[in-house]
């Protein structure tokens, strides 16, 4: 009597359709290209320990440090006093490190009806959810940000921020701007600002704001504040587009400091801004530092992300999937960790 092998695959088919995904894969993540994650955040890999040829042995951190180094000091007089020395690291973060996983099943009778589109989908699929993660991630702590507290214990996006957490000097600043419209005149305002922030002892940060972070719903808005040439400034009763000085329930054209200063060199539109299903969400904006490299990069976000990821597969007759649902699937895991940084470089504005 003969032992049917009825619709399950061969160790041969399932071998060929696991290299084909993974090919797959590796075309498909190279498509990906508008994960924006490391224009936003001062980004390093995950380091798993282990052997290569071992994958029994990996070990994936529980989280990762980013030390902080001081603000930059100042020369000072020698004359009547010894040479002045600042530590190299004054504060850090410690940022978490969790996987992050999504999958995909079919059951093997739609599976087998058009395998060859089904080979060709999960690829693009995983691939891109796999790579957007770290997006999705810092998008959420920018939302988050009014209720989410950052290394100085206070919320990260506040009116109230402590100019110095260690207690070297007193004061506050904020770095929250409310009834904030995103206008060529508001974002100049905050760019101003953001100029004007000291560091923990009192110096001059010298922040330049160069990065625009918006919504797709505020993507025209941005455009019009960041590169239109010439612009109406209009307002009433100080609301809208007014010029410093100008009187209200006037009009008057005029160029666009924004644009003619050139001080944004990228706006970066976050879709998953979107994601908290919060009306508040389409009309804020961010504006941070995170082009200079003298002060570190863009370190008002913080990501921690496995510059790889984990390809899991269910397609053997004793795999869970099959033998219990019959049905195929597939998955992905990255391991991710992210934190708010120095969020003096970073200002939330909203409507």
């Amino acid at each position: 009597m003969a032992i049917i092998n009825s619709g399950q695959l061969t160790a041969q088919e399932t071998t060929l359709f696991n290299a084909t995904i993974m090919a797959g894969l590796e075309n498909a993540v190279t498509a990906v290209t508008d994960v924006v994650s490391e224009k936003i955040a001062l980004t390093r890999p995950v380091v798993l320990e282990g052997s290569v040829s071992d994958p029994m042995s990996k070990k994936i951190p529980s989280e990762m440090v980013f030390p902080f180094s001081p603000p930059t000091a100042q020369a000072e007089d020698l004359t009547e006093q010894d040479r002045p020395f600042n530590p190299l690291v004054r504060n850090n973060v410690k940022v978490p490190i969790k996987p992050y996983g999504v999958g995909y099943w079919i059951t093997r009778k739609d599976f087998y009806n058009d395998i060859f589109y089904t080979l060709s989908q999960v690829p693009k699929k995983l691939a891109r959810a796999a790579m957007k993660a770290t997006d999705v991630q810092l998008a959420k702590l920018l939302r988050n940000g009014k209720t989410t507290l950052d290394y100085t214990n206070t919320f990260a996006f506040s009116a109230s921020k402590p100019i110095s957490v260690n207690g070297a000097i007193s004061g506050t600043y904020s770095n929250l701007y409310t009834t904030t419209a995103l206008t060529s005149i508001n974002l100049g305002n905050v760019v101003s600002q953001m100029m004007a922030r000291l560091n923990e002892d009192g110096l001059a940060l010298g922040l330049m704001p160069d990065t625009l972070i918006v919504p797709p719903t505020l993507y025209q808005a941005a455009q019009i504040a960041t590169n239109l040439k010439s612009i109406v400034f209009s307002g009433t009763a100080g609301v809208g587009n007014l010029m410093p000085g100008q009187a209200n329930n006037t009009a008057a054209v005029g160029d666009n400091w924004i644009m003619t200063a050139g001080l944004i060199k990228q706006v970066v539109v976050m879709p998953e801004l979107l994601q908290g299903n919060q009306s508040i969400d389409q009309t804020t904006w961010y504006v941070a530092e995170a082009m200079n490299e003298s002060h570190g990069g863009p370190v008002g976000l913080l990501l921690a992300a496995d510059v790889g990821f984990e390809f899991l597969t269910n397609l053997s007759p004793s795999d869970p999937e099959v033998f219990y649902r019959n049905r195929f699937a597939w998955a992905v895991e990255r391991y991710i960790g992210t934190a708010y940084g120095v969020t003096s470089y970073l200002s939330r504005c909203e409507a």
